[in-house]
């Protein structure tokens, strides 16, 4: 792990010889330190990242008379017992020591479960204590500590099932450990009924144990009995109540509804949450649970439903309470008279928008204690946090996986069920029509199935199509707002919801969640850290509050809309512009560390980093082309890799030449590497005419900084455009000037560049020994340096080597290693290469079928990630296989378009092959002569790649054949002569005559 001073040097910030051990206690091993409070502070900043003074300074001497001065004293006592242990330049605080629970994080990050179970050794500072430290401090070490055991648990269960297929009492044993984490917080239902399923897989003797573990938590761990339509009415019954049904109908949840009843009808859970955000459907879940067990004749004595909204302060919370049970008088001793008029009764009270009266969940404690039967069932965006409590998260409604289904299976989504029965409500003859379907399906995912939201948007079915709602939500989300008086102010638009969960926040909690409204598309917590100062702890609590979500990778996200609520009150915010620097600024470090690397081991894992992060690079990049030139050449050159594996290629170059008009000509190595980084997303992308003049630039300046590396590489880049132009003279001398200086450098990567170079010239000069020899060398030393995306390049090649000795299955080897590679890499543009490499294969072992449905996923990545080169390609596979299935007139249309494709990209090969394409086309047809003429044509032009020849051999010498019969052998030479001799403007003129 690496940091970036302020100068954008790399370097190495962590003193070997000392490593703080926070996992199962607090040591700093290698040195004398030892106090208790500046050993936590060292342990804070090595877990948070640098800090501020002022903020550590408040964080750890808030009641000091001058905290300021404490914290000088106890920098000094670090500095004194652990020299070396902190960088204490400027304002800022730093650790330069490493830390178990940071290499934690980390390993969570890069996914690597293995190393996490090894590293935890027990719970976070586990028997640390100070007699005199602030709340906020204590309570960061213990939610750090829930935070850090809750990722070891997943941990576990990820590791369960990597080995849940080979070894199944192993993953049985890992889910129990899970299970089992020190100072990990009671596991979620989903995390406790596969720790269950598991141990069933693997037979394991405590699986009987657990399962009567979870009869007494309440989890349905067994197939759950799917229920019927839910009824509107309840049964008539005498049980007391005060339910009241809703004016809309209660779609979905099924499953939903089945594990909260069942969670209530266990004997050992006593209070029920139902936790989520805002609009989520809580209350509606709540009452419909209420209406069921009404009807199923549970909680005989009553069911009562309290609406807490309007309440301002705890101290009215049993008041009303006591009003619903119909209690009239209540003073000071109310808590004893509810509690008397329950006494042992079995009964269930629904307390609803408990969040804001979050002090008063103590009174529901009091009430358990003091009533043996009674059960609560909660509906809150915070947790209430006491002893007996459960929660249950509730989710938005399911979502189709594509918006291309048919409406019939669109229909058994609650979520498009929800849509359609509110849809009707505004309007009754509404129906989804099949036009509309895909924007319904859009729609969902824009409010990522959000009850409330699904049913604001269908309210507008009244006046609009469901693609005009679309549209206007995905532009402005205060078009969602409902009329309806019966609606609480909160549930009438999102904005509302919004803002009653914004006024529950604390003043921290606030500006953090607006905070981090600079990120897009979500955020590791390393980012958050560094660029908006969340810690832990806050980042639970929002997490907590729903008002973020954190994924399986670790990573943070919110809902979109929230996302844009939050966005709106960012760009108010006077900090704005100093966050929107730093944020940058972290994005530019994270580039720049990442470059290096995406030519050597540990590529796969920072391109997947880079794809995650590829919404913030695109912030940081904008913002940095408006404001800083330096740091956009910077960062655009250094991403030049990632864009070219990943198929951002038009992006790449977007990017790189607005960087390189802003910043203007300059004399600097900066600048010298973003033009040669242009050139070779250029080149890459064969637009060899626009990538020359920026080598040109690169080469003069190169010079003239003496910079031998990229040097090199822009005389090799250069000998690439001169052998593509038939100039092999030049391309030769250019490449002999670049190896002899790559042999100057010791250049291993400018060594493989070489040799594959070499084989190239070997293979187009038919000496295939030399060829394979000189690739097989690239491929040894890629492999070396694990460039995993230039060794399935040089596997490429040598498949195609072996095309042109005739070893097709060789061939096929080579692309098949060569495609799992790129698979891995995601380096979509060579997937449709080698897609297109195998279906020619496939055509040439008459699998005809086989070809086009190869093709087909080639062109989709062709269209997508490729060049018009790309496409021209693929149809020219799409030829050969439909020449083969004598399908001569579409075998024409593809080779005919992808002749003028080619033209256009002056491709080379590309014309070369379409024009032999077109020729066995024109024989087919009778046109002998014209035949003749363009295999003529094709041949002058000297290419390697010409399809029917190589793929369909036995094919094309029975058309050659055909056509020395009936032409005569000096006529058909005579002809084939006059090919030869066409320009490429004559031989379109031709084609064009002949279509």
């Amino acid at each position: 792990m690496c940091q970036v001073c302020d100068r954008g040097q790399a370097t190495d910030p962590y003193n070997g010889a000392m490593y703080l051990r926070t996992l199962g206690g607090l040591e700093l091993e290698g040195a004398q330190l030892s106090r208790p409070k500046p050993l936590l502070l060292l342990c804070y900043v090595s877990v948070e990242g640098s800090k501020s003074r002022v903020d550590l300074a408040e964080l750890f001497y808030l009641d000091a008379r001058d905290p300021m001065s404490s914290l000088r004293v106890a920098l000094n006592h670090i500095r004194s017992d652990a020299e070396g242990a902190l960088d204490l330049e400027g304002h800022r605080v730093d650790a330069l020591v490493d830390s178990d629970a940071r290499e934690l994080l980390l390993a969570w990050e890069r996914q690597d479960y293995q190393h996490m179970v090894s590293l935890y050794q027990g719970a976070f500072l586990d028997g640390f204590s100070l007699r005199d430290w602030p709340l906020e401090l204590e309570e960061w070490v213990y939610g750090t500590r829930e935070y850090l055991a809750s990722l070891v648990r997943k941990a576990f269960l990820n590791l369960a099932q990597q080995v849940v297929q080979s070894n199944l009492n192993e993953a049985a044993k890992l889910a129990t450990k899970g299970f089992k984490v020190a100072g990990a917080p009671d596991p979620e239902p989903e995390e406790f009924r596969q720790i269950y399923s598991l141990m069933v897989l693997g037979e394991s003797p405590e699986a009987l144990e657990l399962k009567k573990l979870a009869q007494d938590y309440g989890f349905a761990l067994e197939p759950l009995p799917v229920l019927g339509e839910a009824s509107e009415q309840p049964t008539v019954t005498t049980t007391p109540n005060n339910l009241q049904l809703r004016s809309s109908s209660f779609v979905g949840r099924t499953q939903d509804l089945a594990e909260i009843k069942n969670l209530l009808m266990a004997s050992s859970y006593r209070l029920l949450t139902l936790h989520g955000q805002g609009g989520i459907g809580k209350t509606r879940l709540v009452l419909q649970a209420g209406l069921e067990l009404l009807q199923e004749r549970q909680f005989k004595d009553g069911i009562y439903f309290v609406e807490l909204e309007a309440l301002t302060h705890s101290g009215q919370i049993l008041p009303a309470i006591a009003s619903v049970l119909g209690l009239t008088q209540t003073g000071a001793d109310a808590i004893k008279q509810i509690a008397g008029f329950i006494g042992s009764k079995a009964m269930l009270i629904i307390l609803d928008n408990f969040e804001h009266l979050a002090d008063a969940s103590t009174h529901c404690s009091e009430l358990l204690g003091l009533c043996p039967n009674l059960k609560l069932l909660v509906t809150s965006r915070e947790a209430l946090n006491i002893d007996a409590e459960v929660i249950y998260m509730v989710k938005g409604l399911s979502l189709p996986s594509s918006d291309q289904i048919g409406l019939e299976l669109a229909l058994s989504y609650e979520v498009i069920q929800l849509f359609l029965d509110r849809a009707k409500r505004a309007k009754l003859s509404y129906q989804i029509a099949e036009d509309d379907l895909i924007y319904v399906i859009r729609l969902c995912h824009l409010l990522e199935g959000l009850p409330l939201g699904i049913e604001l948007a269908a309210a507008g079915t009244k006046l609009m199509s469901a693609k005009e709602i679309y549209q206007a939500i995905s532009e402005d989300y205060d078009s969602m707002f409902s009329p309806s008086r019966d609606l609480s102010e909160r549930h009438k638009s999102l904005r509302a919801t919004f803002d009653y969960s914004w006024n529950l926040l604390s003043q921290k909690e606030q500006m953090t969640l607006v905070q981090l409204a600079i990120f897009r598309g979500g955020f590791s917590r390393d980012a958050a850290s560094k660029v908006v100062g969340a810690t832990l702890p806050i980042l639970r609590s929002l997490v907590d509050k729903a008002l973020l979500r954190v994924n399986d990778e670790g990573r943070f996200d919110r809902h979109l809309l929230l996302y844009q609520y939050t966005l709106e009150k960012l760009e108010q915010d006077p900090n704005y512009p100093d966050l929107q620097a730093k944020h940058a600024e972290y994005f530019l470090a994270l580039s720049e560390e990442a470059e290096p690397i995406l030519i050597g081991k540990g590529q796969l894992e920072w391109l997947n980093k880079l794809e995650l992060e590829h919404e913030n690079l695109r912030v940081s990049l904008a913002w940095q082309l408006e404001n800083d030139s330096e740091q956009a050449i910077r960062q655009a050159s250094a991403l030049r890799r990632y864009f070219e594996i990943r198929g951002y290629w038009e992006e790449g170059i977007a990017y790189l030449s607005q960087a390189i008009t802003h910043a203007g000509e300059k004399h600097s190595e900066s600048y010298l590497k973003a033009v040669y980084a242009l050139g070779a997303l250029l080149r890459s992308n064969f637009l060899n005419d626009k990538a020359e003049p920026y080598f040109n630039v690169a080469e003069k300046l190169a010079g003239s900084l003496s910079n031998q590396q990229v040097l090199a590489d822009t005389l090799n880049q250069l000998a690439g455009i001169a052998w593509s132009r038939g100039d092999l003279d030049t391309s030769s001398e250019l490449l002999d000037q670049s190896l002899d200086i790559k042999r100057l450098l010791n250049d291993k990567r400018g060594l493989a560049i070489a040799h594959g170079n070499i084989a190239l010239l070997a293979k187009l000069n038919r000496d295939l020994d030399r060829a394979k020899e000189h690739y097989q060398e690239a491929y040894t030393i890629y492999d070396e340096l694990a460039d995993e995306s230039s060794k399935a390049e040089t596997l490429r090649n040598i498949g195609r080597v072996a095309i042109l000795e005739n070893d097709f299955s060789r061939a096929e080897n080579q692309f098949y290693e060569a495609l799992k590679i790129v698979l891995q890499v995601g380096d979509k543009k060579r997937q449709g290469w080698l897609l297109n490499d195998l279906a020619c294969i496939a055509c040439s072992k008459n699998q005809l079928e086989s070809s086009l449905s190869l093709l087909k996923e080639s062109e989709q990545y062709a269209k997508s990630f490729g060049t018009l080169r790309d496409v021209a390609n693929v149809l020219q596979g799409y030829g050969l296989t439909y020449y083969a299935m004598n399908m001569v007139p579409e075998a024409k249309k593809c080779f005919g378009e992808s002749l003028q494709l080619a033209q256009n990209g002056n491709y080379r090969d590309g014309i070369a092959t379409a024009i032999e394409g077109l020729a066995s086309v024109e024989l087919k047809n009778g046109n002998f002569e014209g035949a003749v003429k363009l295999w003529g044509a094709s041949r002058k032009l000297g290419t390697d790649t010409l399809l029917l020849k190589i793929y369909l051999k036995n094919r094309y010498e029975q058309d050659v054949a055909e056509a020395k019969a009936y032409l005569g052998k000096d006529v058909f030479c005579d002809y084939l002569t006059k090919g030869e001799m066409l320009s490429v403007d004559e031989v379109m003129d031709i084609v064009f005559a002949l279509n």
